[in-house]
């Protein structure tokens, strides 16, 4: 039961931290049976950092596109 206590928190831990539940699905075995398991978990939160600074630069390139439409006569020409 203890065990199932554990996983269900790590679950509401890494939701709350931006994970998706097939993100938590994939990384609880290797979590568990990581023979550091803070380093992993240092990794795994290092790899979500880097996914989600490449995301807010492709929306940073996407905002400044759909700003300089705007700005256009017409913004449907490219």
């Amino acid at each position: 039961m203890l065990q199932g206590q554990a996983l269900s928190r790590h679950q509401d831990s890494a939701q709350r931290r931006g994970f998706t539940l097939g993100e938590i699905g994939s990384s609880v075995a290797a979590l568990w049976q990581a023979p550091d398991p803070a380093n992993a978990v240092t990794r795994l939160l290092q790899d979500k950092l880097n996914l989600i600074e490449t995301r807010i630069a492709e929306l940073d390139v996407l905002r400044q596109e759909l700003q300089h439409r705007l700005g256009q006569r017409c913004p449907l020409n490219p």
